[in-house]
């Protein structure tokens, strides 16, 4: 009998045990080597595309991103893995441009833009779900002191006021000084509301103060007789095409008059000088006089506006702080 051939088992080959070099197509990777790092810019554009900050302050948020993303440039940070916890908080904390350290304000609204910049970053799948703020803390907000102007203050504003061109400065001046609000003076009709003959204004009723007439004060009647005698004339004291409200353009005159006068940061604001005359009518007369010449239908508001220490001779209670913007 003839011996039978034997072969070698080679084994059964299967596609996957071919090997890759010198076919078509790539050898597989890791994982690892396919995940690719995100840059910041591309989640700031994300953020810009898909955040939600508050209506009022989309472009806040995004200048607030884009300065974000050169403070991290200056650092040489590029991709949003390198940006950790001390980054965030260097950039919360980082001076102004004059070295000014910010204000509290300011480190609370960083970090606010910062929080929205990384949940954008999450729900688009740009970083893990990690966010490097979440232990960041900042200073509690502390708002300035606000406070009644005294006589002298009062006269600076005159200086400041009477010796700038712009006539609309002075027009503001002497509306607060008849104890006018920057609302009530962006709602005045001057050819109807304003008597120079008689010297006095007229303040319609609004959700907060009743409608009254005002006598202007001397220095007030006499600045308007002189640079605006016809009130039909005045020039318009906002830009009804600013996005700003008026009131708030109003508030910045005042404002301006304020700094120029070197009382900023000394405690005045724009609702000093409207404190101002209603504590000149307290003195010289009662609480109710000076309740009836601001508008206010409580006796409480009228305290809480022209008395920043207690008095014990009235019996009134002290709120120190008056509030800009009112």
């Amino acid at each position: 009998m003839g011996q039978k051939k034997t072969t070698k088992n080679k084994g059964t080959k299967h596609k996957g045990d071919k090997k890759n070099h010198g076919r078509k197509g790539k050898p597989s990777a890791s994982p690892a080597s396919t995940s690719k790092r995100i840059t910041v810019r591309k989640a700031i554009l994300a953020a810009n595309s898909h955040g939600n900050p508050p209506p009022s302050r989309v472009y806040v948020y995004a200048q607030g991103w884009s300065r974000f993303e050169q403070f991290l440039l200056a650092h040489q940070i590029i991709y949003l893995d390198e940006v950790t916890s001390p980054v965030c908080q260097a950039w919360i904390r980082a001076p102004r441009r004059n070295g000014d350290p910010v204000a509290s304000s300011t480190e609370k609204s960083r970090l606010s833009m910062l929080r929205e910049f990384f949940r954008v970053a999450r729900n688009e799948q740009l970083m893990p779900g990690f966010d490097p703020t979440v232990d960041i803390h900042v200073r509690a907000i502390s708002y300035r002191r606000r406070r009644v102007a005294d006589n002298t203050e009062i006269q600076s504003l005159h200086a400041a006021t009477t010796t700038h061109p712009d006539v609309r400065r002075c027009i503001v001046q002497a509306l607060q000084e008849a104890t006018a609000t920057s609302t009530e003076i962006a709602a005045l009709d001057p050819a109807a509301d304003v008597d120079l003959d008689a010297g006095s204004v007229h303040f319609a009723s609004s959700f907060q103060l009743r409608e009254r007439w005002v006598p202007l004060t001397e220095w007030g009647l006499g600045i308007l007789r002189d640079r605006a005698p016809d009130p039909a004339a005045w020039p318009t004291l906002y830009n009804p095409r600013q996005k700003t409200p008026p009131q708030n353009q109003i508030g910045k005159l005042a404002k301006t008059t304020i700094s120029q006068a070197h009382l900023a940061g000394a405690g005045i604001g724009t609702l000093s000088v409207r404190a101002w005359r209603g504590r000149q009518a307290f003195d010289a007369g009662t609480i109710d006089d000076a309740r009836g010449i601001l508008g206010f239908a409580s006796l409480d508001a009228t305290e809480r506006l022209i008395f920043e220490a207690p008095n014990a001779s009235v019996g009134l209670r002290s709120v120190p702080d008056l509030e800009d913007g009112q």
